[in-house]
């Protein structure tokens, strides 16, 4: 009888030992199932319409490139925003780095809809109104004129060129400076209106103070400087000694008598 006592204590022993380990099982893989939506509210919660994150490029198909920002759902982009216009190649590859902007958390395909063009074109504002405030130049391309001046390529977004900022000299041909990629400043940027306003006068006139000051530590009575010819005169011939222009006199040109400069 004894023996049947404890054979049955170990029986209960053992039945109670499994319904703890079951139920020490079933608390830890909520608490796993807890943890992983958490993580991925977390994610969801972090990341919003309008923001440009960091991602890796998963897969390029014809329907769209594949993105892995670290978001629960894989992102899509177009293809066609990261095809080269010039040759029609498509410019990224699996694994490659790219920003991009996010449009909607999920499509009807399950997807994060991204752009690449929108997170360029966001970026390309930043740099504007970076180089507005801190007075830095930008490279432009002059696409085409317009009614009062020039309009010009800054990486996807367009600024005016008035025609008064085109040079320090009034300029008659306008149309000769398309296709021209120049150096500019921006003088007024508001990117609510999308109007950017620039000058390439300003960027002329402050490359010429420089050279000034630089001719001007230079200068001294017997030193000898190279120089360009801007105008010649009966009198004599105008030289630019780099932003600061000298006369050479038609009595100083050669050591015999000079008719005609």
């Amino acid at each position: 009888m004894t023996n049947n006592l404890n054979q049955a204590g170990t029986e209960m022993a053992e039945k109670d030992l499994a319904q703890n380990d079951g139920t020490s099982k079933t608390t830890q893989n909520s608490a796993e199932d807890f943890g992983t939506l958490l993580e991925n509210f977390e994610a969801q919660s972090t990341l919003t319409p309008g923001e440009i994150v960091k991602g890796r490029v998963l897969k390029v198909s014809d329907r769209g490139v594949i993105i892995d920002i670290g978001f629960k759902s894989e992102g899509v982009v177009p293809v066609e925003e990261f095809i080269d216009p010039a040759d029609g190649r498509v410019l990224v590859q699996p694994n490659d780095r790219v920003e991009v902007m996010i449009k909607q958390l999920e499509n009807t395909e399950g997807y994060v809809e991204l752009s690449r063009a929108e997170a360029i074109h966001l970026q390309c504002w930043d740099l504007i109104e970076k180089a507005f405030n801190s007075k830095e130049n930008l490279r432009g391309r002059v696409l085409e004129r317009i009614k009062g001046g020039l309009k010009v390529d800054l990486g996807g977004i367009s600024g005016f060129l008035p025609g008064s900022q085109v040079d320090v000299k009034p300029v008659r041909n306008l149309d000769a400076w398309k296709g021209k990629e120049i150096p500019v400043r921006v003088l007024k940027v508001n990117r609510r209106r999308s109007n950017i306003v620039l000058s390439h006068k300003v960027v002329i006139e402050e490359d010429a103070s420089k050279k000034k000051n630089t001719t001007l530590e230079q200068l001294d009575e017997g030193v000898i400087l190279d120089g360009k010819v801007k105008n010649i005169t009966d009198y004599g011939v105008f030289i630019d000694l780099g932003g600061i222009d000298g006369l050479l006199h038609v009595t100083d040109i050669s050591w015999g008598r000079v008719q005609n400069p």
